[in-house]
């Protein structure tokens, strides 16, 4: 089993032409979260902490993450639920900020280049631990906000630590990575709003910890978010809610089988600082 690069650009729009920097702290709920070989729906809180700069040697987001699980995924030796920590790094290098001038033709606002890294901990039996890179070019759409559509090549080591494992430190095959991400602003009424999200398509990546072939997987994660703090006069874009969906296939790079399918909405909040 894997964990899919997910990381989403989190801007309120990515075209960036200039300098620029946003902080922010975002949380998501979900009770129907699911992890393989769990019978159960999960209920999750999802706190993230994210920065975002674009400066003249590119955009560079990080981002850490929690997911803090009920019962129903256990931490190792508890009845407690668990504990998972996700540290994403993404560096785009668009052809403009080389040039001076972007690679611009018909529905393509610019082309770069798109790199980044995936650490992830997880307190339970499994304990994963996973450490990935990834990189490839993007191609940047001209339209209001941003669409980036990057084909990656992407690799991985992870962790199994339940007893008994083949192969507890694994190296997976290399393999392909579709990455979209997207932020798409609209009027909603009175209050400016976004559609922003991610869709991944990672390919088959070789053996796993058993030596049983991977699966491709498949997951979107997408929200509409409304600006509510501009009701409050808290400024433009500073704090925003609203609803979003995961679909998540064969999770993890498991093929078919109990708890590896998530569809489930969630509660999504951010404020920006």
């Amino acid at each position: 089993m894997k964990r899919l690069a997910a990381a989403v650009f989190c801007a309120p729009t990515f075209a960036l032409a200039a300098d620029f920097s946003d902080l922010a702290l975002a949380y998501r709920y979900g009770s129907g979260f699911t992890e393989p070989n769990r019978p159960n729906e999960i209920v999750k809180h999802i706190p993230t902490l994210s920065y975002l700069n674009s400066n003249q040697t590119g955009i560079h987001f990080a981002s850490l993450e929690g997911r803090f699980s009920d019962r129903e995924d256990p931490a190792r030796n508890s009845n407690d639920g668990a504990d998972e920590y996700l540290f994403n790094y993404r560096w785009q290098l668009p052809a403009g900020r080389v040039l001076d001038k972007p690679l611009a033709f018909g529905p393509v606002r610019d082309l770069g280049l798109l790199a980044g890294i995936d650490l992830t901990h997880k307190n339970t039996l499994f304990a994963p631990r996973k450490r990935a890179w990834m990189i490839g070019p993007v191609v940047k759409l001209n339209v209001p906000g941003y669409l980036d559509i990057g084909l990656l090549y992407y690799k991985e080591r992870n962790h199994k630590g339940i007893p008994g494992t083949p192969r507890p430190e694994t190296e997976f095959a290399g393999t392909w990575l579709l990455n979209v991400t997207w932020g798409i602003p609209f009027q909603a009424g009175p209050l400016p709003a976004v559609f922003q999200g991610l869709f991944n398509r990672l390919g088959e990546k070789g053996n796993d910890f058993n030596y049983r072939p991977t699966a491709s997987e498949t997951l979107l994660r997408t929200a509409v978010l409304f600006d509510i703090g501009q009701g409050f006069g808290w400024g433009t874009k500073r704090f925003m809610a609203g609803m979003g969906y995961e679909w998540w296939k064969n999770k993890y790079g498991t093929p078919a089988g109990v708890g590896t399918h998530t569809k489930t909405p969630t509660l999504n909040v951010e404020m920006h600082f």
